[in-house]
């Protein structure tokens, strides 16, 4: 499976209605190779996003939570990372 995922975002400093990318990272990829991603906001899992980055258009106060990513393969899921994003 996957090795453990580390999670940043861009940018910084997340401002209410701007864009937010969020970025799941993994250096080791494990075998066979990863298949794709899983998001969390709090605990409930984001549908549909299976991609490395998360896009958010537009933060609002449901964007200020904690949100978990994980990479995952036909071996299983690797070690998530939780980050807390603050809206201002």
């Amino acid at each position: 499976k996957p090795g453990p995922a580390t999670i940043s975002y861009e940018p910084k400093r997340v401002v209410k209605g701007n864009p937010l990318n969020i970025t799941c990272s993994v250096i080791d990829p494990g075998r066979p190779r990863i298949a794709g991603y899983k998001w969390l906001r709090e605990e409930h899992p984001l549908t549909n996003q299976e991609r490395a980055v998360l896009n958010i258009e537009s933060a609002n106060l449901r964007t200020r939570t904690n949100f978990t990513c994980m990479a995952y393969n036909e071996a299983g899921d690797g070690d998530p990372a939780t980050t807390f994003i603050d809206v201002s």
